[in-house]
């Protein structure tokens, strides 16, 4: 029984430190596809890893919220999208919108629609900071969707925002 449980443990270890990356592995090669590599695709958490392994440009939305022009003008008064064109940011990548019904609905980003021929992202960032934050809205024809992939509970989507 001690073996047996020795070999559980051994391998709950080994998919903890593994599991997300080998889940990530095909969802890091779809990124590689379809974004080019000098693109800036926005995206609220995880980025940084996502930047790793996929050798593109990520800009994180969690850490701007250390920029104060970033907090004040764009996440306080819910202008998320003016971020995102007055930075050039091609592509958006949603995150923490959970794809398995046992998951715990998490505040981030989710998404209403398709409405008529729109997504409507709603980006919530109230969990950045202790502040009145507006939650941004920004609307995505469908025909930019990229993907929509189930990685590890999180809906992962990517749009394409355009040049």
């Amino acid at each position: 029984m001690a073996v047996i449980c020795l070999f559980f443990a051994i391998q709950t270890a080994g998919y903890g430190l593994y599991g997300d990356t080998w889940a990530y592995q095909g969802f890091v090669e779809d990124i590689k596809r379809e974004v080019p590599p000098n693109d800036r695709v926005f995206m609220e958490d995880t980025s940084g890893r996502l930047a790793l392994l996929s050798q593109r440009a990520f800009v994180s939305g969690d850490g701007l919220v250390n920029s104060n022009r970033y907090l004040d003008r764009y996440l306080l008064t819910g202008r998320i999208g003016d971020f995102l064109k007055e930075s050039h940011i091609q592509y958006f990548l949603t995150s923490n919108i959970q794809c398995y019904p046992y998951r715990k609905v998490m505040p981030w980003t989710r998404t209403i629609g398709p409405v008529y021929k729109t997504y409507r992202l709603v980006v919530d960032l109230s969990y950045l900071t202790r502040l009145p934050v507006i939650p941004s809205i920004v609307e995505i024809p469908v025909e930019n969707l990229v993907f929509d992939k189930c990685v590890n509970g999180i809906r992962e989507m990517l749009f394409w925002l355009g040049k």
